[in-house]
């Protein structure tokens, strides 16, 4: 569990660095740890079941709506899909 918030935390704090900046609440790392921390107590002290059952039938759709918007906004706002259409494929990923 340990290992998970620390991967967490990294990963928030740096997101919260690129998206804010370097000095930015966003930005701190105790923020995230004491965040992730409480979430994973939350969740063992609950339950994953409950969880599931009381946030995820809530909020879960939105958020992968949410989610699902702003990866194609990302995409159409970012990526040159012309000659990306245009490219011949040559087998590979």
């Amino acid at each position: 569990g340990s290992f998970e918030i620390i991967v967490m935390r990294d990963a928030a704090s740096l997101l919260g660095t690129r998206a804010f900046s370097e000095g930015s609440l966003w930005a701190n790392p105790m923020l995230w740890t004491l965040f992730f921390g409480a979430l994973a107590t939350l969740l063992a002290v609950s339950g994953p079941l409950t969880f599931v059952r009381q946030i995820l039938r809530k909020w879960g759709i939105w958020l992968l709506l949410a989610a699902c918007l702003w990866l194609t906004w990302n995409l159409f706002a970012k990526a040159d899909l012309v000659s990306l259409w245009a490219r011949a494929g040559d087998g590979s990923m």
